[in-house]
C-alpha cells in the first residue's frame, strides 16, 4: 500500500476542487492532479513547461506530432508505436487542450486505461499526505473511481463536487478537516 493519507476531489470545472485542494495543502498535503502525467508528456513533446502548455490550452497552434514525438508518446504510454502512429500521423492539433483530450482518450484510454493512475502512483511517496484534484472528465472518462481507490492504495476520501457552495456535506467535511 502506498499511502493511507490520500484525499481526492472530483468535479466539473469551477466546482471548487482546487479551492479545497489548496486548503488541504495548508495542512501538509501535497497537491497532485490526475492530468499531471499527461501534461508532463505533452510538455516534453512541445519543449514547454506544464505552465506553458496550460497557457496554450486555447491558443491556435496547428501542431502535428513528428515521428520522434510519436515514439516518445508510445514509450511513455506503453501503447504500441503502430497504434500511436495510426492515431497521430498527420493529425493536426489546434491547441494543447485538444492534444490532451485526443491523446488521453483515443490513445491512452483506448489502449492502456490504467496509465493515468499508474503514472500518478509513481509520484506518490509513502511518507507524504496527498490531495488529488481530478476533473469529472478525468474521473469519468480516463480514471474510474474504482481505479483511483484500488490502484492508489487506500484513498481516504474521494469527494465528488457539484459546486462547493451548494454541497453542504462537502462544506461540513472541510470545516471538520480544518480542525
Amino acid at each position: 500500500m502506498i499511502s493511507d493519507k490520500i484525499i481526492g476531489f472530483a468535479g466539473r470545472l469551477q466546482s471548487g476542487k482546487t479551492e479545497l485542494a489548496n486548503i488541504c495543502t495548508e495542512f501538509g498535503y501535497k497537491k497532485l492532479s490526475v492530468a499531471t502525467p499527461l501534461k508532463t508528456m505533452i510538455a516534453a513533446c512541445l519543449s514547454e513547461t506544464i505552465e506553458g502548455i496550460n497557457m496554450l490550452k486555447t491558443a491556435k497552434m496547428n501542431y502535428i506530432f513528428d515521428q520522434e514525438n510519436q515514439e516518445y508518446i508510445a514509450y511513455c504510454t506503453k501503447v504500441p508505436m503502430e497504434i500511436v502512429h495510426e492515431k497521430l500521423n498527420k493529425k493536426v492539433f489546434e491547441n494543447t487542450r485538444e492534444m490532451m483530450q485526443f491523446i488521453g482518450t483515443e490513445i491512452i484510454r483506448a489502449h492502456n486505461p490504467n496509465w493515468h493512475v499508474d503514472e500518478l502512483r509513481k509520484l506518490i511517496k509513502d511518507d507524504q499526505k496527498y490531495v488529488i484534484d481530478a476533473s469529472m472528465t478525468e474521473t469519468s472518462v480516463k480514471v474510474p473511481k474504482k481505479t483511483l481507490k484500488t490502484n492508489l492504495g487506500v484513498l481516504h476520501k474521494l469527494l465528488f463536487l457539484k459546486h462547493i457552495y451548494q454541497n453542504k456535506a462537502n462544506k461540513r467535511w472541510i470545516k471538520n478537516f480544518k480542525r
